[in-house]
């Protein structure tokens, strides 16, 4: 009788820490999974981020680029053709 009781016990303690192992997997689970996505839309955010970069960089050029040529169009002499 004992023994019977002794090995439910055994058994009962068994069942509980293989629960606890169950549960304690499923977090660390959710926990990747959580983290997965975070990276994921970090990784998406910093993408986004290069390319708005990069396009102020290129608008930012071109600004120059048209400062420049207007300023060598208001430097330079006008020419007229005259008609004899």
């Amino acid at each position: 009788m004992i023994q019977k009781v002794k090995g439910e016990i055994v058994n009962e303690i068994d069942s509980l820490k293989n629960l606890k192992i169950q549960e304690t997997l499923d977090t660390l689970l959710e926990m990747r999974n959580a983290l997965k996505s975070l990276s994921n839309r970090i990784e998406h955010v910093e993408k986004r981020n290069l390319e708005l970069k990069e396009k102020v960089f290129k608008l930012t050029q071109a600004n120059k680029d048209q400062k420049k040529k207007n300023k060598k169009t208001r430097t330079k002499p006008s020419r007229t053709l005259e008609l004899c």
